[in-house]
């Protein structure tokens, strides 16, 4: 969806393209992620044999290497061909706050854009690790209830003090909230509540893409401190909808499935750049029209998927599994950063392929 909303916004705004709509809803995407996150971080550590700062090592060697690596890439772009980059303007305390995690006023977009701007959500992620983390000391449920307060209060905050500072305002961002929807569907499924049949199931996933691909990114009269609500709700259904699915039935694995999956963090993070590639070669082509806009489409989505495929085998795991063993010695912070199957008693067992390094008790 990322990607895809990308690319037609390339279209629109580099070649002046309006044969095809842009699928601004495709941004929804990062909501689903949202809320996927929250589920999986209440999931993974419901049993959690360690302390609060294991849990964020773990959680920094799995997001940090690869994002490191992409950043510094277009750090080297930006100080040596910065004529191929359209948004970007290198000052060093942007920079550093960057590979901080830290939302920093960018100085080009007047925004908290880091210097890749697609990292935003990861500082959202390493906020409200940090915030898990603070709570880690208490039982499963009262940590996430704990969580949820602490992010609600922020929230809160910010519809007070209304900040005009960008770190502040990131931090107060109502779209944290999609963390709580995540985290409170994983104590659903703990309490083995995510129940209904397949059919039900399938009907909730189905409402929901529906409502997150046809409902307006804003209403006229509705505050934009709210609007995500009109994401938010139908990325909860649909990961809702899919959990119940999987409770109810026994879903086949497919391993080229499977390996997307685990190429998405990749995919993210990358794509970025093969719309860059894509964007200085197309302008060789002599496409016209709903053709044009088709085929570029195509090369983005179809160039991005290939290359997430290989940075993740060639350069994702090994950058973890590097940063797993070094961060908090191999026996206490060994993971696996791919994607794991949920069983139906609520065991997780790891997926079949792309897993090394993984402990038994905590495959994640």
């Amino acid at each position: 969806m990322v990607v895809l909303f990308h690319a037609t916004q390339s279209l629109h705004r580099d070649f002046g393209s309006e044969a095809l709509p842009s699928f601004v809803q495709g941004a929804r995407g990062v909501d689903v992620f949202f809320v996927i996150s929250g589920f999986i971080i209440v999931y993974v550590s419901r049993n959690a044999a360690y302390d609060g700062w294991t849990f964020l090592a773990r959680r920094f060697a799995r997001v940090a290497p690869p994002y490191y690596l992409a950043s510094s890439v277009m750090l080297v772009v930006a100080l040596f061909i910065p004529q191929v980059l359209q948004s970007t303007t290198l000052t060093w305390p942007h920079t550093i706050a960057s590979f901080l995690f830290i939302p920093w006023d960018n100085p080009e977009t007047a925004s908290a854009f880091p210097l890749l701007q697609i990292g935003w959500t990861l500082n959202a992620e390493m906020q409200f690790y940090a915030i898990f983390a603070a709570v880690f000391f208490l039982p499963s449920v009262l940590r996430a209830m704990a969580a949820s307060c602490v992010i609600f209060a922020l929230v809160h905050v910010g519809f007070l003090a209304n900040p005009e500072n960008q770190t502040l305002a990131a931090w107060t961002n109502p779209i944290i909230i999609e963390f709580i929807f995540g985290m409170a569907i994983a104590l659903l499924w703990e309490k083995r509540l995510c129940r209904g049949g397949t059919a039900l199931g399938w009907s909730i996933f189905a409402v929901g893409m529906t409502l997150i691909l046809s409902l307006p990114i804003t209403i006229d009269g509705l505050d934009n401190a709210i609007a995500f609500l009109l994401a938010g709700v139908p990325a909860a259904m649909i990961v809702y909808g899919l959990l119940v699915v999987e409770r109810a039935s026994t879903i086949r694995d497919i391993p080229w499935l499977g390996l997307l999956g685990d190429a998405s963090y990749a995919l993210y993070i990358w794509h970025f750049f093969v719309l860059g590639a894509v964007r200085v070669f197309w302008k060789y082509t002599n496409f016209d029209g709903v053709v044009n806009d088709i085929m570029f489409i195509s090369a983005v989505l179809i160039a991005a998927i290939i290359t997430s495929i290989f940075a993740y085998l060639w350069l994702e795991r090994p950058l973890v599994s590097f940063a797993a063993r070094h961060l908090a010695g191999r026996r206490k912070l060994s993971v696996a950063p791919v994607a794991c199957r949920f069983e139906k008693d609520g065991s997780i067992v790891p997926a079949s392929i792309g897993v090394f390094d993984a402990s038994p008790k905590h495959p994640y």
